[in-house]
């Protein structure tokens, strides 16, 4: 009798097995993110050396790498005045602004420095969320001004 209870219960593990699945195989928490203010990317800081003049504007880029599947974002980014919220067009802005990327669905998130924010640091946070599982990243990027 112990036999046959053994056998069924092994044939009704095996059945929920395939009806259910196997548990999928996920790399979530190996994703790293890093910053590129001209010089290349680099995981958890970058710098650039800036430009000769104040009035030339500088892209950093944070992106985060070692992903796998998809991901919900939340991003937020901070500079010499506080909190960066406000997009731009990297010429018509006087101070920090999002310049593309940073939202829920983006991997991504671009700022603008300007005129006389040079010596700063800038840091990106963002808020990864997969199957429910969230991890938060952040990396930062300095720039200094060459003159």
């Amino acid at each position: 009798m112990r036999k046959l209870l053994a056998a069924a219960f092994a044939l009704v593990a095996a059945l929920a097995f395939f009806v259910v699945g196997s548990p999928s195989a996920s790399a979530f928490g190996s994703e790293v993110l890093g910053c590129d203010a001209g010089l290349g990317w680099t995981a958890n800081s970058c710098s650039d050396l800036g430009s000769l003049s104040y009035n030339t504007p500088i892209e950093i880029d944070f992106s985060v790498h070692n992903t796998s599947g998809s991901y919900s974002t939340s991003w937020t980014v901070t500079g010499p005045a506080g909190s960066i919220t406000q997009s731009c067009n990297a010429f018509l802005s006087n101070k920090p602004c999002i310049s593309r990327g940073c939202t829920a669905s983006w991997l991504a998130c671009s700022i603008y420095t300007s005129v006389g924010f040079h010596d700063k640091t800038f840091t990106a946070s963002v808020t990864l969320i997969q199957s429910g599982q969230a991890r938060t990243l952040s990396a930062q990027a300095f720039i200094w001004e060459a003159a």
